[in-house]
């Protein structure tokens, strides 16, 4: 179950340190910490002066996870992110019965660390039915990102040198510690919940939660204490595992 009241500052820290023990895929010793820094900082979307964050934890193979992009990603960029209202961060949860879904999300991870993670993440989604059974997907991942901009030598570099992997690592990582189990599960504000949650649900918590804020900030100016509005998930948008 998801912890309600996660801070998404807790999923946000940033991979170098949050993974600083290092994996099997890579020991500390040999983390390239610029690059991992760039990736971190190349999933997240929107201005830094908004008051709140929604965090999403997806998996690219998950049928789930394409579906609320289809719906709602599109609706939650234009008239949130794009009004300077909300913060978007990626975190991969990719779930060990869906073969490819860990090699996608290093190669957008890659991605990201060249500023093209965004359009990775919805050519992936868009092309998921033309890849998720292929037995080695590397060249097709290798064809979508490069039709993104991507530059595909410095790609093939991160993805063979598995330098992406402990920041993926550490999003599944901190996702456990905060109780995800699924995908989709976000994190908007205090509130928690998961599952391919319909895009009228979804923005109705969006908007408690920007007037929430807005609230807070006036009564920051005005030194009254906001009237603090419940936040309720969505009901029965929760997904089982494996989605």
């Amino acid at each position: 179950m998801l912890a309600a009241g996660t801070a998404p500052g807790q999923l946000l820290a940033q991979a170098s340190r949050d993974a600083g023990a290092g994996s099997a895929a890579a020991p500390a010793a040999a983390f390239d910490t610029a690059l991992l820094a760039r990736a971190d900082s190349g999933r997240i979307l929107g201005s830094a002066q908004a008051r709140v964050w929604v965090v999403v934890l997806s998996d690219f193979q998950c049928p789930y996870c394409k579906a609320w992009h289809d719906a709602t990603d599109a609706r939650l960029r234009a008239d949130y992110v794009n009004t300077g209202k909300v913060r978007v961060a990626f975190l991969n949860f990719p779930l060990s019965m869906h073969a490819n879904a860990a090699p996608a999300a290093e190669v957008a991870m890659c991605a990201a660390s060249q500023r093209k993670f965004w359009g990775v993440h919805d050519a992936l989604f868009a092309s998921q039915d033309k890849w998720a059974k292929l037995p080695n997907p590397g060249q097709f991942f290798d064809s979508v990102a490069g039709q993104q901009g991507v530059d595909r030598m410095a790609l093939r570099a991160c993805v063979t040198g598995r330098k992406a992997r402990p920041l993926v690592d550490a999003d599944v990582n901190r996702g456990m510690r905060a109780g995800v189990n699924s995908t989709p599960s976000f994190f908007i504000g205090d509130t928690a919940f998961a599952g391919n949650v319909p895009t009228a649900d979804f923005t109705r918590v969006l908007d408690t939660m920007v007037a929430r804020a807005a609230a807070k900030a006036a009564a920051a100016t005005s030194g009254k204490a906001p009237a603090k509005a419940p936040a309720k998930a969505p009901a029965g948008a929760r997904s089982p595992r494996g989605s």
